[in-house]
């Protein structure tokens, strides 16, 4: 053989191997994601990312990318090609580095004989590896998706990484020297052993089909169970309902795949500056006295007429309860969250002790869906959602100013919704009959946070004229409030129809419009209607 084939062979074999071993790495990482909910670089590198992010250029990215879905889903897909296209370049510098001659001393695995140096440089390969990840991930290593306390999940995601890196080591190393052996025999002696090269080389591609279909496999069953069908989906009826059903509550979450938190793997600890920290089981849990009450809550990314907004009856623990029971510190200022997903948040300590903020674990007499925040999650009225913490594990007073997972991007600095209210019925841009349409039940719902809603005004005439509107009688302080108004045009004609609303401290809704970043939008719901 010509030294170029030579070259040549070795380096098509190490891209063979790596290639392979990637494939091989790939499918562990799915299945130990699958399985034990251990997140995997492609996941662990957007948690350690997005929150580096300016809001505006976060903003910005997601509409780029056509929506939250799939600003999630194609730096997913192009961390897992990335992934594939260096473990096969690594396959590459091994066949350089360690490459296959005679006189190297070796060992036997089965039929194939691996060099002293191999095994020495995939080790090597496998610590790098792992030593980077850690440095990298470490901020977020405490993530686990099945519910495994903080204390062991960053043991647990550190071991896994190694686990799958040891794989990639192993299978590259076994791979390449399998078909670089008879290369090796080949060219130190006139026995032809090619065609034994060339079976192996297929063995070596049918592992990595094999590989490939089994992570393509596990890989589909996560992506049904992915995020992608249904952050951002939001409740915006004709007809709202008082207490809106679980299933059509609004949703938003930062996951790629939300927990689904096994209750016999979780804990909710309260530490930090208490006297007594504490571990509580989910059964010790929901055996202290409890509290129901109806709650609004809505996302910070709400805007002006949309359905990032819901209502539902939250049964939980007084968050004061668990913080008194710990007995608190002197110096606290804020009271951290911390969830099984990663994500950490806080509140001042003052609104942590206020007795309407919940450890939640039942919505609308129902236990937590798991898309809610399974098995426990914080209700703090009178804060976006983003305060509202689901999956929580940990519960951590703290003396100094933390910023949260979405804050550190520059949301904020209150996380305190404006008032609001918006049509439900009729919609922009709709046309009515005025022989067969009248009167118009004009509707639609109203929210103050904490604050609650005394009144709704409604201008048919373009802001000229305000009239009230009548308010259901159910609703409190922390909930919305629906409000309905007869409205009989006289004429054919365009009309813009206007709503305000009036709190709890008699502050009537602001009319100056502003956008969601960085605190929340504000301004009045507007639609035009097409009388025919």
């Amino acid at each position: 053989m010509s030294r170029w084939t030579v070259w040549l062979k070795r380096l098509g074999v190490g891209l063979l191997a790596g290639l392979t071993a990637a494939l091989v790495m790939t499918a562990v990482m799915a299945l130990l994601r699958l399985l034990l909910g251990i997140s995997p670089p492609a996941e662990l590198l957007g948690d350690r990312i997005v929150p580096t992010i300016d809001v505006r250029e976060f903003i910005r990215i997601i509409i780029r990318y056509g929506g939250p879905e799939q600003a999630k889903e194609v730096p997913i897909k192009a961390t897992i090609a990335a992934q594939l296209a260096v473990g096969a370049l690594a396959g590459v510098v091994y066949s350089l580095v360690v490459k296959e001659s005679t006189g190297q001393r070796r060992w036997s695995v089965g039929r194939i004989s691996v060099s002293h140096r191999g095994v020495f440089f995939a080790s090597i390969l496998v610590l790098i590896l792992w030593v980077i990840s850690l440095a990298v991930f470490w901020p977020v290593l405490q993530s686990n998706y099945l519910g495994i306390p903080p204390r062991f999940a960053g043991i647990a995601t550190a071991t896994a990484m190694l686990v799958a890196y040891v794989s990639y080591g192993v299978t590259a190393m076994l791979a390449y020297h399998a078909v670089a052996g008879p290369f090796r025999v080949a060219e130190q002696t006139t026995d032809d052993r090619a065609p034994n090269a060339g079976r192996r080389s297929l063995l070596v591609g049918g592992v990595g089909i094999a590989a490939a279909v089994a992570g393509f496999g596990t890989i589909r069953t996560l992506y049904q169970r992915s995020t992608f069908f249904y952050d951002g989906k939001r409740y915006h009826p004709a007809d709202a309902q008082y207490i809106v059903p679980v299933d059509q509550f609004y949703l938003v979450t930062k996951n790629v795949i939300d927990p689904v938190v096994h209750p016999s793997l979780w804990r909710l600890e309260i530490d930090g500056l208490v006297e007594h920290p504490h571990s509580y089981g989910f059964d010790e849990l929901t055996a202290l006295p409890l509290t129901k009450q109806d709650t609004t809550l809505e996302c910070i990314s709400n805007q002006v007429g949309d359905g990032l907004i819901s209502n539902a009856e939250w049964t939980g623990v007084p968050l004061r309860d668990l913080l008194n029971r710990a007995v608190l510190k002197p110096g606290i200022k804020r009271v951290l969250f911390r969830a099984v997903d990663g994500y950490t948040d806080t509140i001042p300590l003052d609104k942590a002790l206020e007795p309407t903020t919940l450890v939640a674990y039942r919505m609308n007499g129902q236990p937590l869906p798991h898309h809610h925040g399974y098995p426990v999650r914080i209700i703090a009225p009178g804060r976006f959602g983003e305060k509202n913490v689901k999956w929580i594990t940990r519960i951590e007073p703290i003396a100094e100013e933390t910023k949260g997972y979405y804050e550190s991007q520059g949301w904020g600095p209150t996380f305190i919704p404006a008032t609001l209210s918006r049509f439900d019925f009729p919609r922009n841009d709709q046309t009515l009959k005025l022989a067969s349409d009248l009167p118009i039940k004009v509707r639609g719902i109203a929210s103050a946070g904490d604050r609650g809603i005394t009144r709704v005004e409604v201008s048919v005439d373009d802001k000229k004229t305000w009239q009230d509107a009548l308010l259901d009688p159910r609703g409190s302080k922390l909930t919305w409030r629906l409000w309905n108004f007869d409205w009989s045009p006289t004429q054919p004609a365009d009309y813009h129809l206007w709503v305000r609303a009036t709190d709890g401290t008699d502050a009537v809704q602001t009319v100056e419009h502003y956008d969601i970043v960085p605190d929340g939008s504000s301004g009045f719901d507007r639609v035009t209607v097409h009388v025919a």
